[in-house]
C-alpha cells in the first residue's frame, strides 16, 4: 500500500515536471491511478485528451524525480533524483531510476482514453435564475447560447483555447476556437443564434494545446507537442463572405520559424508576437516582426536557462516561458516608460523582460511567490500598476482551494507579491484577463469566475459572477473551462472548455467606465503648445454622461479638454483630446491628474510633464569600440535636456558623403553598413528634443583595422 501511495505522488510530480511527457501520459496514468483511487495530475496546459499516436520512444516514462527537500509522508523512502536536460536546458527524457520504473504502454493512445463523463446538448438563450441557467450553476450570468463540440467541427476532438475578432468594417463579433485537430470560425454578432462558419484544419497532426492571437484581421496559431507545425496565419477577412457554412478553410500563410510552441502572445501596439514555450529560444521568447502580417520574420530569442529554481511542489529550470503579456509601459514606473516589456509566467517564476531590443533583451526581474507550484499565466490591470497572476498546480500541490495571486508592480524592477484571493471552490484557476474593474477567470471544473478588482490596492478581490460549465462537479482536476475572453464592446463573453463545447455568456456587472492615457510621460517644449490623447471606454453596460475636470496643473500652464462632457448610449471608446500649454514654466518635471465622473462612479488617471525651454546642449563623444564581426559600436555622453540623437557617419570631414545614418534614443549606436577597413570614416552626433535640434558635436575619426578615441577634426 505505502508503494502505491509514493507511486502516485511520483507519477504526479514527474509529469508536472516534464513538459514533454506530462502532457502525453497525464490522462492516461490519471485514469489509471484514479480506478484504484488514488491521485495523480498531469501538468502544463492541462488537457485531458491526447493525440491518437506517438512516436513509441516517446511512450516510455521512466522516473519519478522529488525534489530533495520534499517531504511526502513520515517514514515513506526517498527516491534518488536525477534531472535530465538537454543541450538548451528543457527537460526532455530521464534514465531508468530504481526503484520504480514503467513499462512502454500502448503507443495507440486512443485506447486508453475513456469518453468524457458528460456530452451537453446545444442549449439556447437562458436567463440566470435562482442561481441556474439549464443545467448550469450561476450568478448575474446569463446564457447566451451553447454550441458542443460535435456543432463546432468536434466530433472526436476536444477544446483548448480562444481568442476573439471584431470585424472593424462590420462591427460583427467572431470567436476563434482551437480543438486538438483544428480551428472552429463561429460568428457569433447574433449571441443567441450562433453560426459555425467553418474549420481550419492542424496544419501537422493533432494536439491538445492549439493556441490563438489576433493581429490586423489576421488569426495566428500555434500548437504544441508538433514539430512540424509552425505558425499558422488565418485571413480573417475571408470569413465577411462565408454564404454556406460551415467551410473548409486553408490557410493564408504560414510561418516556420518554429515547429511546436505551447502559446502564442501579440502586442498589438508595437506589432511583434512572441512565442512561448517552443522547441527554439531554449523554449524562452521566440520574437517576430508581424509588420507584413502575412509574412512574418524572425526578430530575435529571449532564452535563459542559467537558473534552476525549487518551489513548494517542483522543480524547473528558468527560461521555459508558458505565457505572457508584452505591452508598451505606460504604467507607474517612469524609468521604463515607452520600453516594450512582457511580463512572463515562466512555471516557477513571474519574470519581467525589456524587449525593446529584440537583439539584447533584458532581464529585469524574477519574482517567485512563497508557495509557487507552477506559475501559469498572468494579466496586467488596465493602469499597469498590478499584474493578477495564476498558478495551474497550487490547488493540487498544497491542498487548498482556488487561489489567485496579485503582485504590485509599482517598481517593475522589484514586483512585490501583495496578496492572494482564495476562492470557496477546489478547481485550479487556469487562464484570466482583465478589462476595465473586472478580472474574468476560467476555473477548469468550476467555469467562469469574474471578480471586482476594484479593491486591489488592498489585495481585495470579490467574486462578483460565475457560470459553472461543468455540472459535474467542482473537483481539483483538469477539466472543462479552459480560457476565457472578455474584450467584445457588446459585452458578450466566450469560454472555451475541453469536453463540452463553447459558451457565449452575457454578465450582468455593474456599470463602468474607464480612462486610459495614451502616454503618461509626456515631454513637452514651453514655448510650444502641445496635445496628448486619453481613452475614455464605457463596459458592462454604461450609458450615461461622463464629465471630465483637470486638477493639479502648474502655475502659469493650462490643460484643457476638447470636450468636458462626453456621452456614451452603448458600450465603446472614445478619444479624449488633451492640449496642453506650458508656456511660462520653468524646466523641470510636473504632474497633474484628468478625474472622469458622472456623479456615481470616479475614475481618474495621473499624468507626468517634462517640461524643456530649450533645445538640447551639443553631444560629447566618448568612445570607438569593437562592435563584434567587423560591426563598430559608436558611444557618446548624454546631452542634457535630449530625448533622441542622430549619428552620422561619412568618408569626408564634410559630411558630404554620408554612408550611414539613424536616429536613436539611446547613447550608442552600432555602424550597420558594410565599411571598407583600408578607409578612415568621421562620425559626429546631435541631440534632439522637442524644442529642436542641437549643435553638431565634435567630429571623430576611426578605422575600421584600427580604433581611436573621438579626435576634433581640424581643416
Amino acid at each position: 500500500m505505502l508503494q502505491f501511495r509514493l507511486l502516485s505522488k511520483c507519477i504526479a510530480l514527474f509529469f508536472a515536471r516534464n513538459r514533454y511527457l506530462s502532457r502525453t501520459f497525464g490522462l492516461v496514468f490519471g485514469l489509471t491511478i484514479l480506478a484504484i483511487s488514488f491521485s495523480t495530475a498531469q501538468a502544463h496546459g492541462g488537457a485531458t485528451h491526447l493525440p491518437s499516436t506517438l512516436p513509441a520512444s516517446t511512450a516510455r516514462i521512466l522516473t519519478c524525480e522529488l525534489v530533495p527537500e520534499l517531504v511526502i509522508e513520515a517514514g515513506e523512502m526517498p527516491i534518488e533524483e536525477r534531472h535530465c536536460v538537454d543541450g538548451m536546458g528543457v527537460v526532455r527524457q530521464c534514465e531508468e531510476v530504481a526503484p520504480f520504473s514503467f513499462m512502454p504502454i500502448d503507443t495507440n493512445l486512443d485506447k486508453n482514453i475513456v469518453p468524457p463523463p458528460l456530452k451537453l446538448n446545444a442549449v439556447g438563450e437562458t436567463a440566470c435564475a435562482n442561481g441556474m441557467a439549464d443545467i448550469f450553476a450561476c450568478n448575474s450570468i446569463d446564457l447566451q447560447s451553447f454550441l458542443p463540440l460535435a456543432d463546432i467541427g468536434g466530433d472526436s476532438a476536444n477544446g483548448n483555447d480562444l481568442w476573439g475578432w471584431t470585424d472593424p468594417d462590420t462591427g460583427k463579433e467572431y470567436a476563434i476556437m482551437g480543438r486538438t485537430d483544428g480551428t472552429a470560425f463561429v460568428d457569433v454578432s447574433d449571441p443567441v443564434n450562433p453560426v459555425y462558419l467553418g474549420n481550419l484544419a492542424t496544419h501537422a497532426r493533432n494536439s491538445s494545446w492549439r493556441d490563438i492571437k489576433v493581429y490586423q484581421n489576421h488569426a495566428y496559431i500555434v500548437a504544441d507537442l508538433n514539430s512540424n507545425h509552425g505558425l499558422q496565419i488565418f485571413d480573417l477577412t475571408q470569413l465577411r463572405s462565408v454564404t454556406s457554412p460551415p467551410m473548409e478553410f486553408a490557410e493564408t500563410a504560414h510561418y516556420d520559424g518554429f515547429g511546436d510552441a505551447h502559446n502564442i502572445v501579440i502586442n498589438e501596439e508595437s506589432g511583434y508576437a512572441y512565442a512561448v514555450g517552443t522547441d527554439t529560444c531554449s523554449s524562452g521568447l521566440h520574437m517576430i516582426d508581424l509588420s507584413n502580417p502575412i509574412e512574418p520574420r524572425f526578430a530575435g530569442c529571449y532564452a535563459d536557462t542559467g537558473k534552476i529554481f525549487n518551489t513548494g511542489c517542483l522543480r524547473y529550470h528558468d527560461g521555459y516561458a508558458h505565457d505572457s503579456q508584452c505591452v508598451i509601459y505606460n504604467g507607474p514606473d517612469l524609468e521604463h516608460n515607452g520600453k516594450e516589456i512582457c511580463f512572463s509566467a515562466n512555471e516557477d517564476t513571474l519574470t519581467v523582460v525589456d524587449v525593446s531590443d529584440k537583439k539584447i533583451p533584458l532581464t529585469l526581474a524574477r519574482a517567485v511567490q512563497p508557495d509557487s507550484s507552477y506559475v501559469h499565466q498572468g494579466w496586467l490591470t488596465e493602469d499597469q500598476r498590478y499584474f493578477i497572476q495564476d498558478d495551474e498546480l497550487d490547488e493540487m500541490c498544497n491542498s487548498h482551494q482556488s487561489r489567485t495571486y496579485i503582485w504590485d508592480m509599482l517598481d517593475i524592477d522589484n514586483p512585490l507579491l501583495i496578496g492572494s484571493h482564495t476562492g470557496s471552490l477546489n478547481s485550479p484557476d487556469h487562464n484570466l484577463y482583465i478589462r476595465g474593474r473586472y478580472a474574468y477567470e476560467a476555473n477548469y471544473t468550476s467555469g467562469l469566475r469574474i471578480f471586482d478588482i476594484a479593491d486591489i490596492a488592498n489585495a481585495n478581490l470579490v467574486e462578483a459572477a460565475f457560470f459553472d460549465t461543468y455540472p459535474m462537479d467542482d473537483a481539483t482536476k483538469f477539466a472543462s473551462a479552459w480560457s476565457v475572453y472578455p474584450f467584445f464592446d457588446s459585452g458578450n463573453v466566450i469560454v472555451s472548455t475541453i469536453t463540452e463545447g463553447l459558451f457565449v455568456l452575457k454578465p450582468r456587472l455593474e456599470p463602468d467606465f474607464t480612462l486610459v492615457p495614451s502616454d503618461n510621460l509626456l515631454s513637452v517644449c514651453a514655448a510650444q503648445s502641445s496635445s496628448t490623447q486619453l481613452a475614455l471606454t464605457a463596459l458592462t453596460g454604461y450609458t450615461g454622461t461622463v464629465t471630465l475636470a483637470v486638477q493639479g496643473v502648474p502655475q502659469n500652464a493650462s490643460v484643457t479638454a476638447a470636450s468636458s462632457a462626453i456621452f456614451f448610449e452603448h458600450n465603446g471608446t472614445k478619444d479624449v483630446d488633451l492640449k496642453l500649454d506650458f508656456a511660462g514654466v520653468a524646466a523641470g518635471r510636473y504632474s497633474f491628474v484628468v478625474e472622469a465622473s458622472d456623479g456615481a462612479i470616479n475614475q481618474s488617471t495621473n499624468l507626468t510633464v517634462d517640461v524643456v525651454e530649450t533645445a538640447p546642449v551639443a553631444a560629447t563623444l566618448k568612445s570607438v569600440r569593437d562592435g563584434g564581426i567587423g560591426a563598430v559600436l559608436l558611444e557618446w555622453q548624454p546631452s542634457a535636456g535630449a530625448e533622441s540623437y542622430v549619428v552620422e557617419v561619412a568618408t569626408d570631414a564634410d559630411f558630404a558623403q554620408i554612408v550611414d545614418t539613424a536616429t536613436v534614443q539611446q547613447t550608442n549606436y552600432t555602424v550597420a553598413t558594410l565599411l571598407d577597413p583600408r578607409a578612415p570614416y568621421f562620425w559626429r552626433v546631435r541631440a534632439n528634443n522637442l524644442c529642436g535640434t542641437g549643435a553638431n558635436s565634435a567630429a571623430g575619426i576611426f578605422e575600421l583595422q584600427r580604433q581611436y578615441l573621438p579626435l576634433t577634426y581640424k581643416d
